[in-house]
């Protein structure tokens, strides 16, 4: 008697590999662009949440865990990265604000308590900031009408650009600094005491008004809007398990009217567990009654269905395709008894969560393929 492992399985039936290892969209396999466009469904509201880049509205989207909020946005920075969201060279920066562990040392630079405490918008605008000047780079360096543009900016143009670059450079590559070094080249500083004293009053303001005139800057060079992408944030050690402690990293975003509703040509998405929202619901800094949006994403079976049935897809060799049992779901890949209905019943069994699915479909195969299975050989194809 012989077992079959899940590899010999997934060889067998076509895969690239088994397809419900890793079902979280923070996989560096989901960045990978030629899969998450193959793979992806988009919840009804998608649209609504991804806005229009000429009226730029912030939104609040809550899911439960593993019911896609990160794949969405996840698709949604790569709609923007990718020109998918503009039309005629109306460019949208993408900034991920996805590294919240981050602002929280930038809060507490000294060891302390464990907890969230002492975190402010300044806090997050400056790692926001951070995040924006490679961002930027890569954007531009994509974009020929962009990079002429930052070559035909005005002195004073030229010189906040470099400003910019040279108080938030905390995370560029030196390719990307060499980039921007040889675009920029230097900028004539006029030696007036005006201008010096302009220098030295922005030093010293906050990071939330340089957020502000950043997004003003970059779209007088041609970006239309500046979308900031907020997730992550029960990701780390002090949030994980602690939905207050989730919602007091992120609250002081939510309660900044400049940054929610109060800044041209810049818009908040937030990508938030609904662990956190009866806190949203019940702050009162938080005002709800201002011009950003807020959704859920809810999955139907059929739609848990179509998800499983996009990802085995996007999984199969492409020599495989041309044969791909795949299009009549998973219950082509199950004994003829299961046919019809295993989709469904597991579906029912996912309860609208789309990674409780993947997980069900792989127990599953993992059970069949722990059987001992007596006068087989092994399948080697």
């Amino acid at each position: 008697m012989v077992r079959i492992t899940e590899k010999q399985w997934a060889d067998y039936n076509g895969f690239q590999r088994f397809p419900f290892d890793r079902p979280e969209a923070g996989n560096e396999e989901f960045a990978r662009p030629e899969f998450l466009s193959a793979s992806f469904v988009a919840p009804g509201n998608y649209d609504r949440i991804l806005g229009q880049p000429d009226a730029p509205v912030t939104a609040l989207v809550f899911a439960a865990r593993g019911a896609g909020k990160t794949a969405c946005r996840v698709m949604a920075d790569y709609d923007c990265r990718e020109g998918q969201v503009y039309q005629g060279g109306q460019y949208v920066l993408s900034v991920p604000h996805i590294h919240l562990h981050q602002v929280h040392r930038l809060a507490q630079p000294a060891p302390a308590a464990p907890g969230c405490g002492g975190i402010s918008a300044e806090h997050h605008a400056e790692e926001i900031l951070r995040r924006a000047v490679p961002a930027f780079t890569e954007l531009v360096a994509r974009a020929p009408a962009l990079r002429e543009a930052v070559q035909n900016l005005s002195p004073l143009q030229r010189l906040d650009l470099r400003w910019f670059v040279e108080t938030y450079s905390h995370y560029l590559t030196a390719p990307q600094a060499m980039f921007l070094q040889n675009l920029i080249g230097d900028a004539p500083v006029d030696a007036s005491p005006w201008l010096a004293t302009m220098l030295q009053n922005r030093a010293r303001a906050a990071p939330v008004a340089h957020l502000t005139l950043w997004a003003d800057l970059v779209h007088q060079i041609g970006v239309q809007a500046t979308y900031v992408f907020v997730d992550g944030i029960d990701e780390f050690q002090e949030s994980a398990g602690d939905a207050r402690a989730a919602f007091v990293l992120v609250q002081p975003l939510l309660s900044n009217l400049d940054l929610m509703d109060g800044t041209p040509y810049l818009a908040l998405k937030f990508f938030l567990p609904d662990s956190i929202e009866p806190f949203v619901r019940q702050d009162a800094a938080i005002r709800k009654d201002r011009g950003f949006i807020i959704e859920r994403i809810h999955w139907q079976e059929a739609d848990l269905i179509r998800i499983l049935r996009r990802r085995l897809d996007a999984l199969k060799l492409d020599e495989g395709k041309a044969q791909d049992r795949t299009m009549y779901g998973f219950g082509a890949l199950c004994v003829p008894g299961l046919r019809g209905e295993i989709e469904t019943k597991l579906a029912q069994q996912a309860a609208g969560n789309p990674r409780h699915l993947m997980i069900l479909c792989g127990l599953m195969v993992s059970a069949h393929c722990a059987r001992e299975i007596e006068g087989r050989t092994i399948p080697t194809s």
